[in-house]
């Protein structure tokens, strides 16, 4: 009996595991471009780790990686905020706790994007694509090579396209501390936030604005949930680029 139970309990392990290495990339969806890797990528470097591999063709996608609500690794596209999950009005929102935070350090006024890499020749084939909105509304004259392992030119047209989306313009989070009733809410949730002071609008006193947010971290308490939010403006501005 007891061989029986371990042997069970085995099977169900055995189960679990197979579940939970399924459900890794359960959202699908995370890009369809041609990628191509050496291992090592150069003669005389070192074998890379999985993790490195990993990210590499997560960052090639635009995918980012987390753990959601299961406890399991979930994969999601960075891509244009879609329908709502949870509205949130002012008075779910515990005082004194909503605080902005604006980012402009990281703007770029040009992003090229190096694909196809040579390893005879040390050397990869490169697209860019230049910003209006980072050198002429915000000012800026910066450039960053992003390093991917994309094979076509059509698709690292494409990535350099987006990668200026997002990095042409500022970086907002919106952090708030709610009521236990969003104790569900999850990374990469859509959230649409009610308030009379948000930003982005003209203040109007009795005049509620909305905009969604995508949640960027969670963190859950007994009695409240903080949350950090994202408005992605520089994906919702150029939306038909994704």
């Amino acid at each position: 009996k007891a061989t029986s139970e371990r042997e069970a309990a085995r099977k169900a392990k055995l189960e679990k595991d197979k579940r939970t290495r399924m459900s890794i990339f359960q959202t699908g969806e995370i890009g369809g471009q041609d990628i191509g890797f050496a291992i090592p990528k150069q003669a005389f470097s070192n074998f890379p780790k999985f993790k490195e591999l990993i990210s590499d063709i997560l960052a090639t996608n635009l995918v980012k990686l987390f753990i959601n609500n299961d406890i399991e690794w979930e994969a999601a596209r960075i891509k244009p905020i879609g329908t709502e999950d949870f509205d949130i009005a002012d008075d779910e929102i515990l005082e004194k706790t909503i605080n902005y935070r604006i980012e402009y350090k990281d703007i770029l006024s040009q992003v090229i994007v190096a694909y196809r890499y040579k390893e005879a020749l040390e050397s990869s084939d490169k697209e860019s694509v230049e910003s209006d909105t980072a050198k002429y509304l915000h000012g800026v004259s910066k450039q960053k090579t992003f390093n991917t392992i994309l094979l076509e030119q059509s698709d690292a047209s494409t990535l350099a396209t987006r990668l200026s989306d997002i990095y042409g313009d500022r970086q907002g989070e919106f952090r708030l501390q709610c009521k236990n009733r969003f104790f569900n809410a999850a990374i990469n949730d859509i959230i649409n936030v009610e308030l009379e002071k948000l930003l982005g609008f003209e203040y109007v006193e009795g005049t509620v604005r909305n905009r969604d947010y995508n949640v960027l971290e969670i963190d859950k308490g007994l009695r409240s949930t903080n949350m950090t939010l994202n408005d992605q403006k520089g994906i919702e501005d150029n939306s038909g680029d994704f």
